[in-house]
Protein backbone atom coordinates (compact mmCIF):
# COMPACT_ATOMS: atom_id res chain seq x y z
CA UNK A 1 0.00 0.00 0.00
CA UNK A 2 1.57 3.10 -1.12
CA UNK A 3 2.07 6.21 1.40
CA UNK A 4 0.12 9.39 0.93
CA UNK A 5 3.19 11.50 0.82
CA UNK A 6 3.90 9.93 -2.77
CA UNK A 7 0.50 11.86 -3.98
CA UNK A 8 0.77 15.24 -5.10
CA UNK A 9 -0.85 18.41 -3.54
CA UNK A 10 -4.35 18.90 -3.98
CA UNK A 11 -5.82 21.72 -5.81
CA UNK A 12 -9.18 21.14 -7.24
CA UNK A 13 -12.19 19.03 -7.15
CA UNK A 14 -13.74 16.26 -9.73
CA UNK A 15 -16.83 14.97 -8.97
CA UNK A 16 -16.91 11.14 -9.76
CA UNK A 17 -20.45 9.14 -9.68
CA UNK A 18 -19.57 5.26 -8.23
CA UNK A 19 -23.09 3.58 -7.30
CA UNK A 20 -25.94 5.22 -8.79
CA UNK A 21 -29.46 4.58 -8.71
CA UNK A 22 -30.78 7.42 -11.16
CA UNK A 23 -28.53 8.07 -13.74
CA UNK A 24 -29.81 11.36 -15.76
CA UNK A 25 -28.81 15.24 -16.29
CA UNK A 26 -30.59 17.92 -19.05
CA UNK A 27 -28.93 17.21 -22.17
CA UNK A 28 -26.35 19.62 -23.14
CA UNK A 29 -24.03 19.86 -26.33
CA UNK A 30 -20.57 20.12 -25.60
CA UNK A 31 -18.11 22.91 -26.63
CA UNK A 32 -15.35 20.67 -27.33
CA UNK A 33 -14.33 19.61 -30.75
CA UNK A 34 -14.20 16.43 -29.46
CA UNK A 35 -16.73 14.18 -30.03
CA UNK A 36 -18.07 13.05 -26.89
CA UNK A 37 -21.92 11.53 -27.80
CA UNK A 38 -23.46 9.48 -30.14
CA UNK A 39 -26.76 10.28 -31.50
CA UNK A 40 -29.51 8.35 -33.15
CA UNK A 41 -28.41 7.84 -36.71
CA UNK A 42 -25.04 7.44 -35.62
CA UNK A 43 -22.50 4.65 -34.86
CA UNK A 44 -18.64 3.80 -34.04
CA UNK A 45 -16.92 0.88 -35.51
CA UNK A 46 -14.25 -1.16 -34.23
CA UNK A 47 -11.54 1.36 -35.02
CA UNK A 48 -13.19 4.10 -33.68
CA UNK A 49 -13.98 5.99 -30.14
CA UNK A 50 -15.59 8.13 -28.63
CA UNK A 51 -13.53 10.32 -25.96
CA UNK A 52 -15.36 12.85 -23.27
CA UNK A 53 -15.33 16.47 -22.89
CA UNK A 54 -11.83 16.82 -21.34
CA UNK A 55 -10.78 13.38 -22.55
CA UNK A 56 -10.66 12.25 -19.08
CA UNK A 57 -12.23 8.81 -20.45
CA UNK A 58 -12.79 6.74 -24.03
CA UNK A 59 -15.48 4.55 -25.14
CA UNK A 60 -15.04 2.41 -27.97
CA UNK A 61 -13.98 -1.67 -29.02
CA UNK A 62 -11.40 -3.21 -27.07
CA UNK A 63 -9.51 -6.73 -25.95
CA UNK A 64 -8.73 -7.17 -21.86
CA UNK A 65 -5.69 -8.62 -21.39
CA UNK A 66 -2.89 -9.56 -23.53
CA UNK A 67 -3.84 -13.14 -25.02
CA UNK A 68 -8.17 -12.34 -25.32
CA UNK A 69 -9.06 -12.59 -29.20
CA UNK A 70 -12.51 -11.42 -27.82
CA UNK A 71 -13.79 -7.97 -28.32
CA UNK A 72 -15.75 -6.13 -26.17
CA UNK A 73 -17.26 -2.88 -25.77
CA UNK A 74 -16.12 -0.93 -23.07
CA UNK A 75 -15.16 2.42 -21.05
CA UNK A 76 -11.43 3.18 -20.29
CA UNK A 77 -9.39 5.67 -18.72
CA UNK A 78 -7.51 8.16 -21.71
CA UNK A 79 -5.34 9.56 -20.08
CA UNK A 80 -3.71 6.67 -18.43
CA UNK A 81 -1.16 4.89 -20.04
CA UNK A 82 -1.79 0.83 -18.68
CA UNK A 83 -4.85 -0.27 -19.95
CA UNK A 84 -7.93 0.57 -17.28
CA UNK A 85 -11.19 -0.62 -18.18
CA UNK A 86 -13.74 0.96 -16.14
CA UNK A 87 -17.19 -0.42 -18.02
CA UNK A 88 -17.70 -3.38 -20.13
CA UNK A 89 -21.10 -3.40 -22.05
CA UNK A 90 -21.38 -6.75 -23.63
CA UNK A 91 -19.61 -9.14 -20.62
CA UNK A 92 -20.91 -11.89 -21.44
CA UNK A 93 -21.14 -11.76 -25.45
CA UNK A 94 -17.83 -11.10 -26.75
CA UNK A 95 -17.59 -10.21 -30.27
CA UNK A 96 -15.15 -11.93 -32.60
CA UNK A 97 -15.88 -10.21 -36.19
CA UNK A 98 -14.42 -7.09 -37.45
CA UNK A 99 -17.79 -5.80 -38.86
CA UNK A 100 -19.76 -5.09 -35.20
CA UNK A 101 -20.93 -1.27 -34.58
CA UNK A 102 -21.88 0.30 -31.30
CA UNK A 103 -25.22 2.50 -32.15
CA UNK A 104 -28.56 3.57 -31.01
CA UNK A 105 -31.60 1.66 -32.25
CA UNK A 106 -34.84 3.24 -33.78
CA UNK A 107 -36.55 2.91 -30.38
CA UNK A 108 -33.89 4.42 -28.70
CA UNK A 109 -31.32 1.82 -26.96
CA UNK A 110 -27.77 1.50 -27.15
CA UNK A 111 -26.98 -1.68 -29.29
CA UNK A 112 -23.64 -3.18 -30.57
CA UNK A 113 -24.85 -4.56 -34.10
CA UNK A 114 -22.55 -7.39 -36.21
CA UNK A 115 -23.77 -8.40 -39.17
CA UNK A 116 -27.67 -9.77 -38.47
CA UNK A 117 -26.61 -10.67 -34.53
CA UNK A 118 -27.57 -7.98 -32.53
CA UNK A 119 -26.69 -7.65 -28.51
CA UNK A 120 -28.55 -4.87 -26.46
CA UNK A 121 -26.83 -2.96 -23.89
CA UNK A 122 -29.43 -0.94 -22.71
CA UNK A 123 -33.22 -1.89 -22.21
CA UNK A 124 -35.53 1.20 -21.39
CA UNK A 125 -38.61 3.06 -22.69
CA UNK A 126 -38.70 4.14 -26.30
CA UNK A 127 -37.43 7.47 -26.39
CA UNK A 128 -37.54 9.57 -30.28
CA UNK A 129 -34.60 11.19 -29.92
CA UNK A 130 -32.15 9.31 -27.26
CA UNK A 131 -28.73 10.08 -27.40
CA UNK A 132 -25.32 8.72 -25.51
CA UNK A 133 -23.21 11.23 -23.81
CA UNK A 134 -19.58 9.35 -22.30
CA UNK A 135 -18.91 11.78 -19.36
CA UNK A 136 -15.96 12.84 -17.60
CA UNK A 137 -17.28 10.95 -14.66
CA UNK A 138 -16.38 8.06 -16.76
CA UNK A 139 -20.34 7.54 -16.76
CA UNK A 140 -22.31 6.73 -20.05
CA UNK A 141 -25.43 8.31 -20.13
CA UNK A 142 -28.43 7.16 -22.74
CA UNK A 143 -31.08 10.09 -22.37
CA UNK A 144 -33.80 11.62 -23.99
CA UNK A 145 -34.28 15.62 -23.00
CA UNK A 146 -36.13 16.31 -19.70
CA UNK A 147 -36.49 12.73 -19.23
CA UNK A 148 -34.81 10.23 -16.16
CA UNK A 149 -33.62 7.05 -16.10
CA UNK A 150 -33.63 4.87 -12.98
CA UNK A 151 -32.25 1.38 -12.53
CA UNK A 152 -30.41 -0.46 -9.82
CA UNK A 153 -26.86 -0.66 -10.16
CA UNK A 154 -24.48 -3.43 -9.19
CA UNK A 155 -21.15 -3.68 -9.19
CA UNK A 156 -19.65 -7.32 -10.02
CA UNK A 157 -16.24 -8.09 -10.58
CA UNK A 158 -14.80 -9.95 -13.52
CA UNK A 159 -14.15 -13.58 -14.01
CA UNK A 160 -11.05 -13.45 -14.32
CA UNK A 161 -8.25 -10.62 -15.89
CA UNK A 162 -8.78 -11.34 -19.53
CA UNK A 163 -12.67 -12.37 -18.84
CA UNK A 164 -15.00 -9.77 -18.24
CA UNK A 165 -17.84 -11.60 -17.85
CA UNK A 166 -19.65 -11.78 -14.16
CA UNK A 167 -17.46 -13.18 -11.40
CA UNK A 168 -18.75 -14.65 -8.30
CA UNK A 169 -18.10 -11.59 -6.14
CA UNK A 170 -19.95 -7.81 -6.11
CA UNK A 171 -20.80 -4.69 -4.62
CA UNK A 172 -24.29 -3.00 -4.09
CA UNK A 173 -25.96 -0.50 -1.57
CA UNK A 174 -28.36 -1.98 0.84
CA UNK A 175 -31.73 -2.95 -0.79
CA UNK A 176 -32.87 -2.89 3.26
CA UNK A 177 -32.77 0.90 2.78
CA UNK A 178 -29.60 0.96 5.38
CA UNK A 179 -27.13 3.23 4.22
CA UNK A 180 -24.52 0.77 4.06
CA UNK A 181 -22.36 -0.56 1.02
CA UNK A 182 -22.59 -4.84 0.65
CA UNK A 183 -20.15 -7.51 -0.32
CA UNK A 184 -22.12 -10.53 -1.61
CA UNK A 185 -20.51 -13.89 -3.14
CA UNK A 186 -22.89 -15.78 -5.49
CA UNK A 187 -25.19 -16.90 -5.89
CA UNK A 188 -26.66 -14.38 -2.54
CA UNK A 189 -23.91 -15.00 0.16
CA UNK A 190 -23.23 -11.70 2.34
CA UNK A 191 -19.65 -12.04 3.63
CA UNK A 192 -18.81 -8.24 4.34
CA UNK A 193 -20.65 -4.60 4.84
CA UNK A 194 -19.22 -1.58 5.34
CA UNK A 195 -20.94 -0.63 8.05
CA UNK A 196 -23.48 2.26 8.50
CA UNK A 197 -22.55 6.03 6.76
CA UNK A 198 -22.07 8.31 9.80
CA UNK A 199 -21.34 11.25 7.85
CA UNK A 200 -18.04 11.30 6.69
CA UNK A 201 -17.40 7.67 6.18
CA UNK A 202 -18.76 4.00 6.80
CA UNK A 203 -18.62 2.95 10.17
CA UNK A 204 -16.21 -0.06 9.23
CA UNK A 205 -13.63 1.75 6.64
CA UNK A 206 -12.45 4.81 9.01
CA UNK A 207 -9.69 4.73 6.01
CA UNK A 208 -12.56 6.78 4.39
CA UNK A 209 -12.80 9.67 6.66
CA UNK A 210 -8.87 10.30 7.19
CA UNK A 211 -8.08 10.54 3.61
CA UNK A 212 -7.61 13.88 2.86
CA UNK A 213 -6.91 13.19 -1.30
CA UNK A 214 -10.91 12.38 -1.45
CA UNK A 215 -14.70 13.75 -0.06
CA UNK A 216 -17.06 11.20 0.19
CA UNK A 217 -20.56 11.59 0.26
CA UNK A 218 -23.77 9.56 0.44
CA UNK A 219 -27.20 10.58 -0.59
CA UNK A 220 -30.32 8.85 0.38
CA UNK A 221 -34.01 10.57 -0.39
CA UNK A 222 -36.81 8.98 -2.28
CA UNK A 223 -36.34 9.91 -5.62
CA UNK A 224 -32.53 8.52 -5.78
CA UNK A 225 -29.81 6.67 -3.88
CA UNK A 226 -26.31 7.13 -4.88
CA UNK A 227 -22.87 7.33 -2.80
CA UNK A 228 -20.13 9.19 -4.47
CA UNK A 229 -16.63 11.23 -3.85
CA UNK A 230 -14.98 14.36 -5.15
CA UNK A 231 -11.21 14.08 -5.75
CA UNK A 232 -9.31 17.35 -4.31
CA UNK A 233 -6.37 16.94 -6.67
CA UNK A 234 -5.24 16.08 -9.84
CA UNK A 235 -4.30 12.37 -9.43
CA UNK A 236 -6.74 9.85 -11.26
CA UNK A 237 -8.48 7.79 -8.81
CA UNK A 238 -10.97 4.56 -9.00
CA UNK A 239 -12.99 2.26 -6.92
CA UNK A 240 -13.05 -1.37 -8.07
CA UNK A 241 -14.56 -4.09 -7.46
CA UNK A 242 -11.78 -6.80 -7.45
CA UNK A 243 -11.99 -10.10 -8.75
CA UNK A 244 -10.17 -11.28 -5.57
CA UNK A 245 -13.29 -10.26 -3.68
CA UNK A 246 -12.13 -6.77 -2.01
CA UNK A 247 -13.48 -3.11 -2.41
CA UNK A 248 -10.17 -1.41 -3.57
CA UNK A 249 -9.54 2.02 -3.69
CA UNK A 250 -6.75 2.70 -6.07
CA UNK A 251 -5.15 6.30 -7.32
CA UNK A 252 -2.58 6.38 -10.56
CA UNK A 253 0.78 7.78 -10.11
CA UNK A 254 2.75 9.17 -12.71
CA UNK A 255 5.89 8.96 -11.67
CA UNK A 256 5.81 5.39 -11.51
CA UNK A 257 3.35 4.63 -14.13
CA UNK A 258 1.42 2.30 -11.86
CA UNK A 259 -1.90 2.34 -9.52
CA UNK A 260 -1.58 2.30 -6.11
CA UNK A 261 -3.27 1.11 -2.64
CA UNK A 262 -4.90 3.09 -0.66
CA UNK A 263 -6.98 1.16 0.79
CA UNK A 264 -8.99 -2.19 0.72
CA UNK A 265 -11.79 -3.98 2.18
CA UNK A 266 -11.77 -6.99 3.33
CA UNK A 267 -8.34 -5.44 4.32
CA UNK A 268 -6.31 -8.61 3.72
CA UNK A 269 -6.73 -11.18 0.67
CA UNK A 270 -7.21 -14.00 2.58
CA UNK A 271 -9.84 -12.29 4.88
CA UNK A 272 -12.04 -12.56 1.61
CA UNK A 273 -14.70 -15.39 2.13
CA UNK A 274 -13.93 -18.35 0.30
CA UNK A 275 -11.20 -16.78 -1.46
CA UNK A 276 -9.32 -19.73 -2.49
CA UNK A 277 -11.55 -22.24 -3.01
CA UNK A 278 -12.61 -25.63 -1.62
CA UNK A 279 -9.68 -27.22 -0.36
CA UNK A 280 -7.29 -24.22 -0.84
CA UNK A 281 -5.38 -22.70 1.87
CA UNK A 282 -4.91 -18.94 1.60
CA UNK A 283 -1.26 -17.11 3.02
CA UNK A 284 -0.66 -13.54 3.43
CA UNK A 285 2.76 -13.71 3.54
CA UNK A 286 3.50 -15.22 0.38
CA UNK A 287 2.57 -15.03 -3.36
CA UNK A 288 0.60 -16.46 -5.23
CA UNK A 289 -1.71 -16.44 -1.99
CA UNK A 290 -3.62 -19.70 -2.70
CA UNK A 291 -1.86 -23.07 -2.42
CA UNK A 292 -4.12 -26.54 -2.55
CA UNK A 293 -3.47 -28.40 0.34
CA UNK A 294 -1.28 -31.71 0.11
CA UNK A 295 -2.82 -34.58 -1.85
CA UNK A 296 -4.72 -31.98 -3.92
CA UNK A 297 -4.25 -29.97 -6.53
CA UNK A 298 -6.57 -27.25 -8.82
CA UNK A 299 -9.56 -28.03 -10.19
CA UNK A 300 -8.66 -25.44 -12.86
CA UNK A 301 -5.07 -24.91 -13.46
CA UNK A 302 -5.86 -22.25 -16.25
CA UNK A 303 -7.84 -20.52 -13.76
CA UNK A 304 -5.38 -20.09 -11.32
CA UNK A 305 -3.24 -19.18 -13.57
CA UNK A 306 -5.50 -16.34 -14.11
CA UNK A 307 -5.65 -15.34 -10.33
CA UNK A 308 -9.22 -17.30 -10.25
CA UNK A 309 -8.75 -19.66 -7.32
CA UNK A 310 -13.16 -20.38 -6.61
CA UNK A 311 -13.20 -23.46 -8.06
CA UNK A 312 -10.38 -24.83 -5.79
CA UNK A 313 -8.72 -28.15 -5.53
CA UNK A 314 -9.65 -31.62 -5.62
CA UNK A 315 -8.28 -35.01 -4.72
CA UNK A 316 -5.27 -36.09 -6.47
CA UNK A 317 -6.55 -39.63 -4.96
CA UNK A 318 -9.81 -40.26 -4.43
CA UNK A 319 -10.38 -41.58 -0.31
CA UNK A 320 -10.52 -45.30 0.48
CA UNK A 321 -13.74 -44.99 1.96
CA UNK A 322 -14.75 -44.14 -1.72
CA UNK A 323 -13.91 -47.04 -3.07
CA UNK A 324 -16.90 -49.66 -3.28
CA UNK A 325 -14.00 -52.75 -2.93
CA UNK A 326 -12.84 -51.60 0.56
CA UNK A 327 -11.35 -55.03 1.28
CA UNK A 328 -8.16 -53.66 -0.97
CA UNK A 329 -5.72 -51.03 -0.17
CA UNK A 330 -4.61 -49.17 3.00
CA UNK A 331 -6.41 -46.87 4.98
CA UNK A 332 -7.06 -43.62 4.67
CA UNK A 333 -5.00 -41.15 6.97
CA UNK A 334 -4.33 -37.78 7.65
CA UNK A 335 -2.08 -34.72 6.39
CA UNK A 336 -1.15 -32.57 9.32
CA UNK A 337 -1.02 -28.07 8.53
CA UNK A 338 0.76 -26.51 11.58
CA UNK A 339 -0.27 -22.46 12.19
CA UNK A 340 -3.33 -22.47 10.54
CA UNK A 341 -6.80 -20.85 11.34
CA UNK A 342 -9.37 -23.47 11.11
CA UNK A 343 -12.10 -23.39 8.11
CA UNK A 344 -15.48 -22.36 9.03
CA UNK A 345 -18.39 -24.67 9.88
CA UNK A 346 -17.36 -27.47 12.25
CA UNK A 347 -19.21 -29.82 14.36
CA UNK A 348 -18.40 -29.89 18.11
CA UNK A 349 -18.22 -32.62 20.83
CA UNK A 350 -16.45 -33.55 23.74
CA UNK A 351 -13.06 -35.99 23.25
CA UNK A 352 -10.41 -37.09 25.65
CA UNK A 353 -7.54 -37.59 23.09
CA UNK A 354 -6.93 -36.90 19.47
CA UNK A 355 -6.81 -40.84 18.37
CA UNK A 356 -10.70 -40.90 19.48
CA UNK A 357 -11.15 -37.84 17.39
CA UNK A 358 -9.25 -38.95 14.45
CA UNK A 359 -10.87 -41.84 14.35
CA UNK A 360 -14.28 -40.56 14.23
CA UNK A 361 -13.68 -38.31 11.52
CA UNK A 362 -12.30 -41.41 9.63
CA UNK A 363 -15.74 -43.40 10.85
CA UNK A 364 -17.60 -41.59 8.09
CA UNK A 365 -16.44 -40.66 4.58
CA UNK A 366 -18.20 -37.06 4.45
CA UNK A 367 -16.35 -36.30 7.06
CA UNK A 368 -13.16 -34.57 5.57
CA UNK A 369 -10.91 -33.02 8.64
CA UNK A 370 -10.39 -32.90 12.29
CA UNK A 371 -9.05 -30.63 15.03
CA UNK A 372 -8.24 -31.40 18.74
CA UNK A 373 -7.72 -28.99 21.59
CA UNK A 374 -8.33 -28.96 25.11
CA UNK A 375 -10.53 -32.33 25.57
CA UNK A 376 -12.49 -31.01 22.25
CA UNK A 377 -13.31 -32.49 19.21
CA UNK A 378 -14.10 -30.36 15.87
CA UNK A 379 -15.04 -31.86 12.77
CA UNK A 380 -15.65 -30.66 8.73
CA UNK A 381 -18.23 -32.73 7.07
CA UNK A 382 -17.76 -32.32 3.05
CA UNK A 383 -15.67 -28.92 1.69
CA UNK A 384 -13.19 -27.27 3.63
CA UNK A 385 -13.46 -23.66 3.26
CA UNK A 386 -11.36 -20.57 4.44
CA UNK A 387 -8.65 -22.40 5.51
CA UNK A 388 -5.34 -20.09 5.92
CA UNK A 389 -1.95 -19.92 7.43
CA UNK A 390 -1.03 -17.91 9.98
CA UNK A 391 2.80 -16.81 11.01
CA UNK A 392 4.41 -18.75 14.10
CA UNK A 393 3.64 -15.92 17.09
CA UNK A 394 -0.18 -15.73 15.91
CA UNK A 395 -1.50 -17.01 19.66
CA UNK A 396 -4.94 -18.52 18.01
CA UNK A 397 -2.91 -20.79 14.82
CA UNK A 398 -4.29 -24.48 15.34
CA UNK A 399 -3.21 -27.31 14.27
CA UNK A 400 -5.39 -28.93 11.20
CA UNK A 401 -5.94 -32.88 10.37
CA UNK A 402 -7.38 -33.16 6.87
CA UNK A 403 -8.27 -36.66 5.56
CA UNK A 404 -6.11 -38.01 2.43
CA UNK A 405 -6.00 -40.98 0.73
CA UNK A 406 -2.32 -43.10 2.04
CA UNK A 407 0.32 -42.96 -0.22
CA UNK A 408 0.42 -46.17 -1.24
CA UNK A 409 -2.62 -45.82 -2.78
CA UNK A 410 -1.82 -43.44 -5.26
CA UNK A 411 -1.30 -44.45 -9.00
CA UNK A 412 2.80 -43.99 -9.05
CA UNK A 413 3.13 -45.37 -5.54
CA UNK A 414 1.38 -48.68 -7.02
CA UNK A 415 3.33 -48.51 -9.92
CA UNK A 416 6.49 -48.38 -7.61
CA UNK A 417 5.14 -51.22 -5.62
CA UNK A 418 4.47 -53.65 -8.94
CA UNK A 419 8.03 -53.07 -9.74
CA UNK A 420 9.01 -53.93 -6.86
CA UNK A 421 7.61 -57.21 -6.80
CA UNK A 422 8.32 -58.05 -10.61
CA UNK A 423 12.07 -57.28 -9.48
CA UNK A 424 11.83 -59.44 -6.20
CA UNK A 425 10.60 -62.37 -8.51
CA UNK A 426 12.99 -62.16 -11.23
CA UNK A 427 15.54 -61.95 -8.94
CA UNK A 428 14.34 -65.05 -6.85
CA UNK A 429 13.72 -66.76 -10.14
CA UNK A 430 17.43 -65.83 -11.24
CA UNK A 431 18.91 -67.06 -8.00
CA UNK A 432 16.82 -70.18 -7.62
CA UNK A 433 18.26 -71.29 -11.34
CA UNK A 434 21.81 -70.44 -10.38
CA UNK A 435 21.59 -72.59 -7.02
CA UNK A 436 19.95 -75.52 -9.56
CA UNK A 437 22.82 -75.06 -12.18
CA UNK A 438 25.11 -75.05 -9.18
CA UNK A 439 23.35 -78.13 -7.35
CA UNK A 440 23.48 -80.29 -11.14
CA UNK A 441 27.21 -79.90 -12.31
CA UNK A 442 28.45 -80.58 -8.23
Amino acid sequence: MASLDDIPTCKFSHHVFLLMLLVSCPFFHSSHAARDTISQRQSITITETVVSADAEFEVGFLRPGRNSTNQYVGIWFKKVSLQTITWVANRDYPITSSSAVLTISNDGNLVIMDGRLSYMVSNLPSYANASATLLDSGNLVLRDENSKISKDLVVVAWRNAEDPSPGVFSMELDPKGISQLLIMQEPDTLYWTSGPWDGHSFSFVPEMGSNYILNFSYTYNQEETYFTYNRQCNSTSRLVMDLSGQIQQLYWLESTQQWNLLWSEPRTQCEVYAFCGAFGCCNQQTLPFCSCIQGFEPRSSGHWELSDYTAGCARKTPLQCENNNQTTGEPDEFVMLSNVQLPVNPISFESRIIEECKSACLSNCSRTGCAFNDYNCSIWIGDLINLQHLTDDDHSARDFYVKVATPMQSPKRNKRKLWIIVVLAISLTAISSAAFIWWMWV
